[in-house]
């Protein structure tokens, strides 16, 4: 009898000791499993720091095939590989390459072909995605319309002033079409190639080439006046043709 009731007193403190001890390992042990069950992503995909500079609408023409370099910055706080893939394209756009994989803070370009024949704003959709990240989806718009230059193209006076005598007079000019929102001012044997940006009108001349060497310059457009600002290179005189017709 003695024995049995030792081993009896033994066997219900063990019990109570185990029994205890899984008191205290229980909290532990459904903490380590929500966190196991719950996972990063729960938390990391709530916020997505990630955005796309320089996103801007583009200017094309509806009356003939349109190539667009469209160039971006990745500005990301974190780390990590962002895909960028052109979703939901509008009838007559195509974009190459069709996805972009890229680090945080890099720049990457896009080639837009499109050919619509009707003038509207088109929204182009860009779905960016990440591991453990939040999709976010960026918008610019091809805005298609007349071409700028067809109005410009014709029989021009230019006026040439600068404070180099030489570079100083009057000549007959010629406008030209050279492609898609962009012209060729010609006069006295020199050519000044305009690339038109903007959608009121407003340009700028962001390349200019002629048989002098000249710099970029800028320019305002309209159908009875248009201004050129630009320098000479090497000399760097600085010249404004006014034209006018």
């Amino acid at each position: 009898m003695v024995n049995i009731h030792i081993s009896y007193i033994i066997f219900k403190a063990k019990s109570q000791y185990c029994m205890k001890k899984l008191l205290l390992i229980a909290p532990f042990a459904l903490l380590f499993f929500y966190s196991c069950k719950k996972g990063p992503a729960d938390t990391i995909r709530a916020t997505a720091p990630y955005q796309l500079n320089n996103l801007h609408d583009y200017l094309v023409t509806n009356d003939a095939v349109n190539t667009t370099d469209v160039a971006f910055t990745l500005g990301d706080a974190d780390e990590g590989d962002i895909t960028v893939v052109p979703v939901n394209l509008p009838a007559g756009v195509t974009i190459t390459p069709t996805s972009i994989t890229v680090q945080t803070t890099d720049s990457f370009r896009f080639t837009v072909t499109s050919t619509l024949p009707v003038s509207g704003s088109y929204p182009i959709k860009l779905r960016c995605s990440a591991l453990y990240r939040k999709d976010q989806t960026f918008t610019f718009n091809l805005v298609s319309g007349t071409d700028l230059g067809i109005p410009l193209v014709g029989a021009w006076t230019c006026h040439d002033s600068s404070s180099n005598a030489f570079l100083t007079g009057t000549y007959s000019a010629t406008i030209t079409r050279a492609g898609p929102n962009q012209v060729n001012v010609n006069r006295s044997g020199r050519t000044i190639h305009c690339h038109l940006n903007g959608l009121t009108g407003t340009v700028i001349t962001d390349a200019i080439t002629a048989a002098y060497s000249y710099t970029a310059g800028t320019g305002t457009f309209s159908n009875s006046q248009i201004i050129l600002d630009y320098m000479t290179y090497p000399n760097y005189t600085r010249i404004r043709s006014t034209l006018t017709r």
